[in-house]
């Protein structure tokens, strides 16, 4: 039996349930003694033992039961439902074990942002020789690794945090200098970590390996400007809108390369993501902003929509396009065809930083954004925050940091905030025990 991130357990190697039942022993020791106490005052003990016995069968039967966890997120959360229901209607291939996964990780992240059961950690030392103007935070290896680059720099550093974040032994912190020019994105997969930079390279790296050379590098055509990584496939977008397609197993050059957006003075802003055979991705034709969705398969643009904002950051999951941009923007667009579905700008309340500083829209947009399992992660000036998404987004959690880049751990339930203007300090909140 495995533990979950917020104190549940796993039953038979299924997903988590809502308390924690080993498999071969009787729930009876997991029980509070007041309880065991009062109980005894009605039961003889060789009955209170049997019962307790049997109950505990029950239990197992009721939480491997998906009528179980449906019920249990149409009571909670009727929009997150009817969207699983959607999304489970569409499955190309059923998954039996549907709704116990999506419920127990919404569940999860829920329930730890909302009753702040989180403990907070602070990663980095006062006296660095740099500030952490960071660009970019992405977690590997499930967790155990947390991995960032800064702008205006040449080298990756990647704190080590191990199994258990809050240990009592201090996480490690290496760096790696892959690349000659500044970096502009990072990426990771698995236990290994992807870099792209000015210098044209994409380097990836093997976190398991503390030293030595990167296990492959990719050379681009321009200054690479973002990347995403997918199985063997890796896409970047260039400062002159070139996009070019790079299979890891076929060497360092590239296997497809076209424009895809005009090369203005202002197409240096790019971002993407890649899902199966589809790459969502924001840059700029003409000086305006854009954002499409690219077929890597027939290599043609089958949507596009214009945000209307300057900045754009974003967040891709579950056919979902989460969009942070300037003014304290926050929308989400269908991920087939880019249509808007909701604006959340009013709810998330970022609009409210408006005027703080003046004269500098740019520093008021939503920075960093981040989605998983019903709810958006999202880090404006000077605040982090966690909403509930539904037709009325609920705020679970907020905390004060300024200038935020996120990264968010499915896995482990944590969440990684950079605090800015400051040396290389990064906020680790992970659950209680």
């Amino acid at each position: 039996m495995e533990g979950t991130p917020d104190g549940t357990a796993s039953v038979d190697g299924g997903a988590p349930t809502e308390t924690a039942l080993p498999g071969a022993e009787s729930v009876i020791e997991h029980l509070p003694y007041d309880v065991l106490l009062l109980l005894s005052k009605y039961m003889r003990p060789q009955d209170l033992i049997g019962g307790l016995s049997a109950c505990n069968k029950q239990l197992h039967k009721m939480f491997a039961s998906s009528e179980f966890w449906e019920e249990r997120i149409r009571t909670a959360c009727k929009d997150y439902h009817s969207f699983l229901e959607k999304m489970q209607r569409s499955a190309a291939v059923p998954d039996p074990q549907f709704w116990q996964k999506r419920v127990s990780q919404w569940q999860t992240i829920h329930h730890n942002f909302l009753w702040n059961n989180l403990n907070a950690k602070l990663l980095g030392e006062e006296n660095q020789q740099y500030l952490g103007n960071f660009r970019a935070l992405s977690f590997a290896g499930q967790g155990r690794c947390l991995a960032y680059i800064a702008k205006d720099r040449y080298s990756t550093s990647v704190w080590k945090l191990g199994d258990r974040s809050l240990d009592n032994k201090e996480p490690e912190l290496i760096t790696f200098k892959d690349h000659d020019q500044r970096m502009m994105s990072l990426r990771s997969l698995g236990n290994s970590i992807s870099t792209g930079a000015w210098d044209g390279f994409i380097a990836v790296r093997d976190l398991e390996r503390s030293s030595g050379a990167p296990s492959a590098k990719f050379c681009s055509a321009g200054f690479i400007m973002d990347h995403a990584w997918q199985e063997n496939c890796i896409v970047c977008g260039t400062r002159g809108g070139l996009l070019e397609i790079f299979d890891i197993r076929a060497g360092e050059d590239s296997q497809a390369r076209g424009k895809l957006f005009s090369p203005s003075a202002i197409c240096n802003d790019i971002k993407m993501h890649m899902k199966d055979h589809d790459l969502i991705i924001a840059g700029w034709d003409n000086g305006v902003r854009i954002i499409k969705k690219f077929d890597l398969r027939n290599y043609e643009t089958v949507a596009d929509v214009e945000p209307g904002t300057y900045n754009v950051s974003m967040a891709v999951s579950d056919n979902r396009v989460f969009v942070g941009a300037d003014r304290g923007k926050v929308m989400e667009f269908d991920g087939t065809f880019l249509e808007l579905v909701h604006d959340y700008s009013a709810a998330f309340g970022h609009v409210k930083n408006l005027g703080w500083l003046p004269d500098v829209a740019f520093l008021e947009c939503v920075r960093s954004i981040k989605y998983a399992d019903g709810h958006v992660f999202t880090a404006d000036l000077r605040q982090v925050k966690v909403h509930e998404v539904a037709n009325m987004p609920k705020l679970l959690w907020e905390e004060e940091i300024v200038f935020s880049e996120l990264a968010f751990c499915k896995e482990r339930c944590m969440l990684a905030a950079a605090v800015g203007y400051t040396p290389d300090q990064i906020k680790l909140f992970t659950p209680k025990p």
